[in-house]
């Protein structure tokens, strides 16, 4: 691979404004297009028991109409000019994001203030909109492969918030009251809990003046950092009983956080497990022995926690079988040494995977918005490269034997069949 593909330099900027707002920018000039996303420190796991889903639901409720546009006319707004508007919540924060002409950016901007500032939250609005929450929690239960992953969090998180689903839960919601939202906004929707991040052919100085004029917000009050400790890992089982067609399993245990130093490793080692078409699982479950269509592994990270997940749909007859193949995989990446070729091929993947991610408009908006909510800071490619070779056969096997001993594995198991074998 071209060592000059991770020395090119990135026109990019980090200020904060007078409010507390923190904007970064990067100017494509080639690009045709702007992506801007405003990213606010509010996610499920900031929230207590009578606020379940409240940073979700939010989500929902800016698109329900503002001091300035009624619903219709926010739907509108860029549909007209080819744009496109949309919005996420996560356990840590919630991004409304706008991709649209370059020219069109003042307006994407202006929305986008909008969204964020001048929310109406009418109560006949709200008691609508729960309904429609409602219907995407229950959702969730009849779609078991996002289902199986709230159960994991669940088991492995126990009482700490990273338990909580990202969605909330029916009692909760139907709860929720215009002025508990108003307050929510008021103590999460500050300057100092806001980060703007626009890329695309665009001049770094007009940028903020745009935006400190569409984003006066005041700073707020200090922010309280995510309550709990994360527990420690314990081997747990969990069945849950469904008329189903497949056995829907996942396997795996808490992980590390962004900024810990083997994060890259053990983000390595779940793409040798199975994070492609070429992964020990892959081949093993779906190419020999035919168990699984789909089933991958990951590594998922937050700001102090993690999780490192297996997970596959089998005929509920093979449950046994494919969970014995998944550990026989585990024990063997933990007794036998990783190859060099085999982690060479890994970490090409994985500096593929960074490269190919940087053709996208709005992937290079959330990578520098996730790299200043995770690290406070830009992490230009060729730093993540340097990490990612840095990694050797020897970390992999440190980590396999801490993160794949079956004595600190959590297996959740979704279907008709309850015998899990010998796991």
């Amino acid at each position: 691979m071209n060592p000059g593909l991770f020395t090119r330099s990135e026109d990019k900027r980090k200020v904060t404004l007078p409010g507390g707002v923190t904007l970064l920018s990067e100017v494509l000039p080639a690009a045709l297009s702007v992506s801007v996303g405003v990213w606010v420190r509010s996610g499920s796991r900031h929230e207590g028991p009578a606020q379940r889903g409240i940073s979700h639901f939010l989500e929902h409720m800016v698109f329900k109409g503002t001091e300035n546009r009624s619903a219709y006319e926010i739907a509108l707004s860029l549909d007209r000019r080819g744009g496109q508007l949309d919005a996420f919540t996560t356990k840590e924060y919630t991004c409304f994001s706008a991709r649209v002409l370059v020219e069109d950016l003042p307006v994407a901007l202006d929305l986008l203030a909008d969204l964020v500032l001048r929310a109406r939250l009418d109560e006949d609005m709200v008691e609508l909109e729960k309904r429609v929450v409602v219907e995407e929690i229950q959702g969730v239960l009849d779609d078991p492969d996002d289902w199986i992953h709230d159960l994991a969090s669940e088991e492995i998180y126990g009482s700490h918030p990273m338990a909580r689903p990202i969605l909330g839960d029916e009692e909760a919601v139907s709860a929720f009251r215009p002025e508990q939202l108003r307050r929510w906004m008021s103590e999460r929707y500050t300057g100092q809990g806001t980060v703007i991040s626009v890329a695309g052919p665009l001049e770094h100085d007009a940028v903020r003046r745009q935006v400190e004029a569409l984003f006066p917000m005041e700073a707020g009050p200090a922010l309280e950092p995510a309550d709990g400790t994360p527990p420690e890992p314990e081997r747990r089982l969990r069945h849950v009983s469904r008329d189903l067609q497949q056995q829907h399993l996942w396997l795996g245990r808490l992980g590390i956080g962004y900024a810990h130093p083997d994060r890259y490793a053990l983000l390595l080692l779940a793409t040798l497990l199975g994070g492609s078409m070429s992964s020990r699982l892959f081949q093993s479950i779906r190419e020999r022995a035919a168990l699984a269509y789909n089933v991958f592994s990951y590594a998922d990270f937050a700001s102090d926690t993690g999780s490192l997940g297996t997970y596959m749909a089998v005929s509920p007859a093979r449950t046994g079988e494919a969970l014995r193949l998944t550990l026989d995989e585990f024990v063997r990446l933990i007794s036998q040494s990783v190859g060099e070729e085999e982690l060479s091929d890994a970490r090409m993947q994985l500096k593929g995977n960074m490269l190919i991610a940087l053709e996208s408009l709005p992937a290079r908006m959330a990578r520098m918005a996730k790299n200043e909510l995770a690290y406070g800071r830009f992490l230009e490619i060729g730093e993540l490269v340097e990490r990612v070779d840095a990694v050797s056969v020897e970390d992999l096997r440190r980590l396999a034997a801490e993160f794949l001993d079956p004595a600190t594995l959590s297996l959740v198991s979704l279907g008709p069949n309850p015998d899990t074998g010998t796991f």
